[in-house]
C-alpha cells in the first residue's frame, strides 16, 4: 500500500509530464479544468503539488505569489521528470500524451487573450488584460478596479472585444487628431492624472 507522500509525488510527476506534453505553459485555471476532465489530481491536490513544485523550483509561475500562471518547466523540473519518468506505467505515459496533443491547440487558442483577477484589499481588485501571439506579450494593461463583479465584467469583455479594444486603443494613440473631450458635468468629480 503506497502512503500518502509516495501518492501525492506520483501525482506531481504526472502533473509535470502533463505540463511537459503539453509543450506551452498551461494556467492555472486551464489545469485546473485538464484535472478535472482526466481525474488525476482534484483541485486540492492540484493547488498543493503546484505550490509545493514551485517552491521547490520544479516549475516556474512568473505571476509570484498568486500562482494563476502561466506554469513552465525549469530545467530542474526537466532533471527530475528524466529521472523518475519510469515511475509513470508506460500506458499512462501513453495516455498523458494523447490527451495533451488533443488539448493543446485548444490551450493556445485561449492563451492568445488573458484576463485575469485579484483581489488586492476590500474595495480594490487588479485586473491584468494581456494579448499574447506565439508566446509573445503584444498588449498589457492593470487596471485597478473598486469591486469583484466590474473586474469580472471586465475580464469577460476583454476575451469578447479584445482585438476591437486593442485597436480603438492604437487607433486613439496614433491618431493625429486631438481625441474629442467632453465638457465637464457638473456632477463629474472624476478627474485622470
Amino acid at each position: 500500500m503506497m502512503d500518502m507522500n509516495t501518492l501525492l509525488a506520483n501525482k506531481k510527476l504526472l502533473l509535470l509530464y502533463l505540463i511537459q506534453q503539453l509543450r506551452m505553459p498551461p494556467t492555472n485555471e486551464q489545469l485546473i479544468r485538464l484535472m478535472d476532465q482526466t481525474g488525476y489530481l482534484d483541485y486540492f491536490e492540484l493547488q498543493q503539488a503546484l505550490f509545493e513544485l514551485v517552491e521547490n523550483s520544479l516549475l516556474a509561475c512568473p505571476d509570484g505569489q498568486s500562482r494563476s500562471g502561466p506554469f513552465h518547466l525549469t530545467v530542474e523540473g526537466n532533471q527530475a521528470l528524466e529521472l523518475f519518468l519510469d515511475r509513470i506505467p508506460p500506458l499512462l505515459r501513453l495516455e498523458i500524451k494523447h490527451f495533451a496533443l488533443a488539448s493543446r491547440a485548444e490551450l493556445l487558442e485561449e492563451n492568445q487573450v488573458v484576463a485575469d483577477y485579484q483581489k488586492l484589499s476590500e474595495d480594490e481588485y487588479l485586473v491584468t488584460l494581456k494579448a499574447v501571439e506565439q508566446g509573445v506579450t503584444l498588449f498589457q494593461m492593470e487596471l485597478n478596479i473598486a469591486t469583484r463583479e466590474l473586474a469580472k465584467e471586465l475580464c469577460n469583455n476583454w476575451k469578447k472585444r479584445s482585438g476591437l479594444a486593442y485597436r480603438a486603443l492604437i487607433d486613439a494613440l496614433l491618431n493625429p487628431n486631438p481625441i474629442p473631450t467632453l465638457p465637464p458635468q457638473e456632477d463629474d468629480q472624476t478627474t485622470l492624472l
